[in-house]
């Protein structure tokens, strides 16, 4: 919600996004309640029709903008993540996959997806997608099929090509879609599928970005919930929602560990082929790509920082964590959290230093 917003509205964002979305109730017309007739939904498909949501924020907060209007300012370019519940991979709404679709991103609405990247499983039905093989004008990039062939190829990478193949050549008739956090609960995988499918040291950067980059800071935020229930206090249980929510939190939580520690890799080894290529470059071609009378091949450093509530000590972490995963909470909760996230990006050793070197 909050980066869409951000990137379509840019710093305009900060003005109004407390009130029009973080103290409204979003939940309106959404059925929350745990009780025969939703868990019969659940097991049909989801408790909501998940459009029901993304209408509402459609009228309250994006006031029907879709993709195209991300690029009518300069401004920061937004990754909105779901899973492809089917071949159990990130789905990034950008060209790459609607091209694959046959389709066309910019008509998208953003609530949609930002719909889609919050539909969780059994709280909401998947929103679905249609493709259209054989209307296609757009040819899908060369690295996917050349990733397809490739016996040694990332698995993360791999299947993300074979699903945009899928979209494609008429085996799927439509793509269902939930929660990003599903396979991606992080936000890291488009990022991490850039990298991977890069063919030349400084992608998914230009040439100029590149040369000019000094200082680059990843700050992945933790958003996920602590842990929680009292079923390890009996013999019994967990059960019912009990037993899917701690499932879901399971695998989750255990995706997100590894996620983080394989992007952490990814990055600095990106670091390292980012400063041989910069040091490498002729004369000429420094001149060519706008590199100053002072500018050192070696000066370009990377900071990797995951920010959470645990960086506040324990008892106030505890109490931030403590918050439902909600789209209505008191005003008071909300700005515990809106002041709680700024305070844990101050404390970050990380932060600073990205702060101090610049």
């Amino acid at each position: 919600m909050t980066a869409a917003y951000y990137g379509l509205k840019k710093r305009a964002a900060l003005a109004d996004f407390r009130e029009r979305f973080l103290i409204r109730n979003a939940e309106a017309g959404l059925n929350t309640n745990i009780d025969p007739l939703s868990l019969v939904k659940a097991l049909g498909g989801g408790v909501n029709d998940v459009k029901i949501f993304s209408r509402w924020l459609n009228e309250n907060l994006f006031d029907g903008a879709t993709f195209a209007d991300f690029r009518k300012t300069p401004g920061p370019r937004v990754w909105i993540n779901a899973s492809d519940i089917y071949n159990r991979t990130p789905f990034v709404f950008g060209k790459t996959a609607f091209d694959a679709l046959c389709s066309d991103i910019r008509s998208y609405r953003i609530a949609e997806a930002v719909a889609a990247s919050a539909a969780v499983p059994l709280a909401f039905a998947p929103i679905v997608l249609e493709t259209y093989p054989g209307g296609c004008a757009a040819a899908l990039p060369p690295w996917l099929e050349r990733v397809r062939k490739d016996p040694n190829a990332q698995p993360l990478l791999r299947s993300f090509a074979e699903a945009q193949a899928r979209y494609r050549d008429g085996s799927m008739r439509y793509v269902k879609l939930l929660d990003g956090g599903l396979v991606d609960n992080y936000g890291l995988s488009g990022l991490s599928i850039g990298l991977l499918a890069a063919q030349r040291p400084y992608e998914p950067l230009t040439e100029r970005q590149a040369v000019k980059i000094r200082r680059l800071l990843f700050l992945v935020v933790d958003a996920g919930r602590g842990i929680s229930g009292d079923f390890v206090q009996t013999l019994e249980g967990p059960n019912g929602v009990e037993l899917v929510s701690a499932a879901a939190d399971t695998a989750i939580d255990a995706s997100v560990r590894s996620s983080y520690a394989a992007f952490s890799a990814l990055a600095n080894d990106w670091n390292g082929k980012l400063r041989r290529w910069r040091c490498g470059l002729s004369a000429a071609e420094r001149s060519r790509l706008g590199a100053g009378a002072n500018w050192k091949c070696g000066d370009v450093s990377f900071f990797i920082e995951r920010l959470s509530f645990d960086q506040l000590g324990p008892e106030r972490a505890g109490i931030l964590n403590a918050i439902p995963t909600r789209f209505s909470l008191p005003s008071e909760q909300v700005d515990q959290l809106i002041v709680g996230g700024g305070d844990a990006l101050r404390v970050s050793k990380a932060y600073q230093s990205f702060r101090h070197g610049l």
